[in-house]
């Protein structure tokens, strides 16, 4: 194996034209001991293979690609020179890890024209960043201004100059948007050079904030403070904010700065919002501060969460105390979407006391899904009618308004909009089609740039950044240099550039970029058959359709294998570790880890069988099934209707959080989009959505006396 891979590393050299520079070491000392030490390099950088293969692994199918292999823009002989470049970069790279640094430079003298050349520079010039000269800064950052690298330096020069003290050379090289670390040294660079006028206004705001600020800011917090800004009512109105979004670590700790006597009322709110039942305690009630209100109404908002009826049992008995009509109005309102959320039978109720000051477009649409979870359909076409026009033609409202009218018999006007509906690739047109028993519009019209956009685009030097750093399988620097691409064309280009990822076989980067712009019918790019052995291979094995598998992939990373939500969820299809690990025991399989589900192949096996777990869970429904993948089983279990079935498009349209609504019904619209991508007879949104289930079915039974007939009696099935 050993001789192998030293072969391999042989040809690559030749391949890279190293062996005549090693050869052409003279007879002097010192190019005997350089070109020792690359051999020594070359023997210990048997780690190449291994570097490379990874990017060939991740990217599938990307290396016969001949549109990434041989750009349209390049000649064979360029794109022979940057694979050649490519290798010696890699070297490069270890040289400098390994302490070679006179191989390095000669080797970055190789690479001038590489467009990775300045990350290699970059590594160079902050070696020691206390040697540079200005004309070395300035050069660089002329050079890469507006760039990832460039903006790279830049912070690493305001951090040395900070750690430095040299003030005036930070207030030259700081710009805004390099983040609060970058913002913290630059004020304090201002009071350094007596410039506290500028800094202390800028410190409050940056001070003034509901969540914490990094360690870098305390000295000039600190300097700000002794001057005398750090006032007692600037504490307590920063304590408010914290308390807000319930940020309890940063509210106990400004506490520390209060005058004892708004410490003794903050401690109390804090209790309060652990304990929320305490707002009927003697110890609130009789509390003798401004802020009693403010804290009574965090206390029944918090209690709302634990248990809603009590909540607002406590309000009634609290309407002695001096709300103000601000505070009445926000309480009422919060009661409202609650119970709407809840899908309490008075939430209609609440919602028509909201004040007109405080309703706003999620009350107008929270009182429209009430309409639809009761079915009153004269409430949801007024409702939809309060919207602003805008919203009107959205087509979920559109849908809804002619679903209501079609149950209040006005077929006419009904048909007229699910005809416009019909025509339409989405959720809600192909339940306008299932409605008048029409074929979907899949509106497939793939995007045909010329020959020379793609040229132009494919030679930005953020193109080219990015497609030399995903060849080497440098997936997060690549995205780095997309990202900035992206965000610096138009849309043209844009559409243009997503077309190019795709050539890549980069697909996660094709779809967001097109995200981007207004296109949506390149059906191919946005919805790609990627890893298709891997998905048919474990849906198969789970019983799940593919289509599933694909459309949730789809939802929940666009194709990012290495894709982390803030919540920890992973990998393609979105795995929670622990949820992994509990599948991979049912399985009976080995389970190596959260970094495995970084892995296409254990995330969609792993994935899959999680599906499975959920639709055997659910009585093999898809609809509740997909919504328990996102929200988790028993959130679905409390969201089923109480007492009698409905229809799954009005379940999913009052689903309580957005996100698992919004979900679900891309998923199933991606369903169809899928099976008509894989060539299969398109199954109907109505076949895939029977009616949900009652958690506690109303049963209706009839007892029979001899002579004469009984009333039906509706009791509530004790199973």
């Amino acid at each position: 194996m050993f001789t192998y891979v030293l072969c391999f590393l042989t040809k690559l050299l030749i391949a890279a034209d190293l062996f005549p520079y090693i050869n052409e070491a003279g007879s002097m000392p010192e190019q005997r001991q350089q070109a020792a030490a690359l051999l020594s390099l070359i023997r210990k950088s048997l780690w190449l293979p291994l570097l490379v293969l990874p990017g060939m692994l991740y990217t599938g199918t990307v290396f016969a690609n001949p549109s990434l292999t041989a750009p349209s823009a390049n000649t064979a002989q360029q794109d022979s020179q940057l694979s050649k470049q490519r290798k010696l970069y890699q070297l490069a790279q270890q040289a400098y890890k390994m302490g070679h640094y006179n191989i390095f430079r000669q080797l970055s003298a190789r690479l001038k024209t590489y467009p990775l050349q300045p990350y290699l520079q970059y590594k160079s010039l902050t070696r020691n960043l206390s040697s540079l000269n200005n004309q070395q800064i300035n050069d660089f950052l002329l050079a890469n201004d507006d760039t990832v690298i460039g903006d790279q330096f830049r912070r690493k020069l305001i951090k040395h100059a900070a750690d430095n003290h040299n003030w005036q050379k930070l207030i030259d090289i700081y710009r805004q948007g390099f983040g609060v670390d970058a913002e913290c040294h630059y004020l304090n660079a201002l009071i350094h050079t007596r410039q506290q006028s500028i800094a202390y206004p800028r410190i409050e705001n940056l001070w003034m904030s509901a969540h914490s600020r990094p360690k870098t800011c305390n000295v000039v917090f600190k300097k700000w403070q002794a001057a005398g800004h750090k006032t007692p009512q600037r504490v307590w109105q920063r304590f408010k904010l914290a308390m807000s979004v319930s940020n309890r670590q940063l509210a106990r700790y400004l506490t520390k700065s209060m005058p004892a006597r708004d410490a003794v009322i903050a401690r109390k709110w804090l209790k309060v919002h652990q304990k929320p039942e305490l707002v009927t305690s003697a110890e609130i009630l009789n509390l003798q501060h401004p802020e009693q209100t403010a804290i009574l109404l965090h206390g029944l908002k918090r209690l709302s969460y634990k248990d809603l009826t009590q909540a607002m049992v406590v309000y009634h008995q609290l309407n002695q105390f001096p709300f103000s009509t601000q505070q009445t109005a926000e309480i009422i309102r919060h009661f409202g979407l609650r119970l709407a959320r809840s899908h309490m039978p008075d939430a209609s109720l609440w919602l028509a006391r909201i004040p007109e000051s405080h309703i706003d477009t999620t009350v107008k649409e929270w009182k429209i899904r009430t309409a639809i979870r009761q079915g009153d359909w004269a409430m949801v076409v007024e409702g939809i009618t309060t919207l602003a026009l805008e919203q009107q033609a959205d087509y979920r409202w559109q849908y809804w308004w002619a679903y209501a009218n079609e149950q209040l018999g006005n077929m006419n006007d009904a048909e007229g909009i699910y005809q416009y509906l019909a025509t339409k690739r989405s959720y809600y047109g192909f339940l306008a089609a299932d409605h008048l028993n029409q074929q979907y519009a899949f509106e497939d019209r793939p995007l045909e740039p010329s020959a020379e956009t793609m040229s132009r685009i494919s030679q930005q030097p953020e193109a080219l950044r990015a497609r030399e750093f995903y060849l080497m399988g440098m997936i997060v620097p690549a995205r780095r240099e997309w990202q900035r691409f992206i965000n610096r064309i138009d849309n043209e280009q844009r559409l243009a550039a997503s077309k190019l990822a795709q050539a890549w076989n980069w697909h996660d980067r094709a779809i967001i970029t097109m995200g981007k712009t207004r296109y949506r019918d390149d059906i191919e790019l946005r919805f790609p058959l990627h890893l298709d052995s891997k998905v048919y291979a474990w849906s198969n094995q789970h019983n799940i359709d593919p289509a599933w598998t694909y459309a949730i992939i789809r939802r929940e990373s666009a194709f990012m294998h290495d894709a982390r939500s803030p919540v920890g969820a992973m990998g393609l299809m979105q795995l929670m570790p622990s949820t992994a690990r509990q599948v991979a025991r049912q399985l009976k399989v080995r389970y190596r880890g959260r970094h495995s589900l970084l892995t296409s192949n254990t995330n969609i096996r792993l994935g899959t069988g999680y599906l499975e777990r959920m639709l055997d869970k659910l009585d093999s429904q898809q609809v509740l099934a997909t919504a328990a993948y996102n929200a988790g089983p028993h959130r679905v279990e409390k969201w089923m209707p109480e007492h009698n079935k409905m229809e799954a498009t009005r379940w999913i349209e009052t689903i309580p959080f957005s996100e698992t609504r919004e979900y679900v019904s891309n998923v199933l619209a991606y369903m169809a989009i899928y099976e008509h991508r894989m060539n299969r007879q398109v199954t109907r949104l109505s076949q895939r959505m029977p009616p949900v289930p009652a958690k506690n079915p109303t049963v209706i039974t009839q007892t029979v006396k001899a002579d004469k007939p009984q009333p039906v009696v509706i009791s509530n099935d004790p199973s």
